[in-house]
């Protein structure tokens, strides 16, 4: 099975050239796990002698004709020409717009990715819901989670996957926005939003990307919680590492310590999805939330070079 699709790949052009070796076989490694997971590829030799694999479109009209026959030996019942020729459409588009997220799911692998541990199961109902976009933008989306998925299995549960395949492009952006205003805590363990409670009156003007409208919607749809009296993060005495964007910081308490965050916090969900979220840094920001946790008494804040 690995031979016949590592010769398909060759002809699908996956966009590996100039990439480490070390690279190019976790992205090979993903497009078989991806296949075998959803049944492409099933009969390998008839594809590669009928089709012989030289161009995307005829093995994606090879596969969708596999799956025609599939269904007419297993559900026999008298068809038209039209709905076969219909059915064959839409399938076609369908194969095209998993191809297409495949292929923009690579630049974003880690070299160390492991995508033969991502259970079946999830490929399955990943494709199911992906496959029916063809928006670039929202492409690129699913794309990062099935890379962030390789890099690293079990980042997205199957709720996740579902909510997603729910939101659209306006409510996509929104989020992305709000996640200029995340930090990590502990290398990835955990994320925290540092939104003070007067932000829209804020001179600074470093808030202009959201407004209550905006908070309302995500946490309408589950993504955010939100509550007027705000959020604290307890912290036991000891040393803890936060990031903002490439930038990392010490955080040293001598005592038992709660730190003010303002007045949002990410759902497990909406945790899931920022980690695939990438906005650009908002300039002044990251200096902005240094000088107010340093305003809080016992901490002892120390920028990592």
């Amino acid at each position: 099975m690995i031979e016949n699709n590592n010769s398909i790949i060759n002809n699908l052009d996956l966009g590996l050239g100039g990439l480490s070796q070390a690279k190019a076989d976790v992205s090979i490694n993903l497009f078989n796990k991806f296949c075998s997971a959803i049944g492409w590829l099933a009969e390998p030799y008839r594809i590669v002698s009928s089709a012989k694999a030289n161009s995307e479109a005829r093995l994606i009209k090879e596969i969708t004709n596999l799956q025609i026959e599939h269904l007419k030996k297993n559900f026999p019942a008298p068809d038209s020409q039209a709905s076969i020729d219909r059915f064959l459409g839409e399938e076609i588009k369908k194969q095209k717009n998993t191809l297409s997220i495949i292929k923009k799911a690579i630049p974003f692998l880690k070299e160390t990715a492991k995508p033969q541990d991502i259970d079946n199961d999830w490929i399955l109902n990943f494709n199911d819901k992906s496959k029916l976009i063809s928006e670039e933008s929202m492409q690129v989306l699913w794309a990062r989670i099935l890379a962030e998925e390789a890099n690293q299995p079990q980042s997205f549960s199957k709720r996740t996957i579902n909510f997603i395949a729910e939101l659209d492009k306006r409510e996509a952006e929104a989020f992305t926005n709000l996640c200029a205003f995340k930090w990590e805590l502990e290398e990835g363990k955990s994320y925290f939003l540092f939104i003070p409670f007067n932000f829209e009156t804020n001179t600074s003007k470093l808030f202009t990307k959201i407004n209550y409208e905006t908070l309302i919607l995500l946490n309408s749809i589950g993504l955010i919680e939100k509550q007027d009296q705000g959020y604290d993060l307890n912290f036991r005495p000891g040393e803890y590492q936060i990031k903002y964007a490439n930038s990392s910081y010490i955080l040293i308490f001598q005592t038992q310590a709660r730190v003010s965050i303002g007045s949002v916090l990410l759902t497990p969900m909406g945790k899931e999805l920022s980690k695939i979220c990438n906005p650009e840094p908002i300039a002044g920001f990251e200096e902005y939330t240094i000088e107010a946790l340093r305003n809080h008494q016992g901490i002892t804040l120390n920028k990592i070079n």
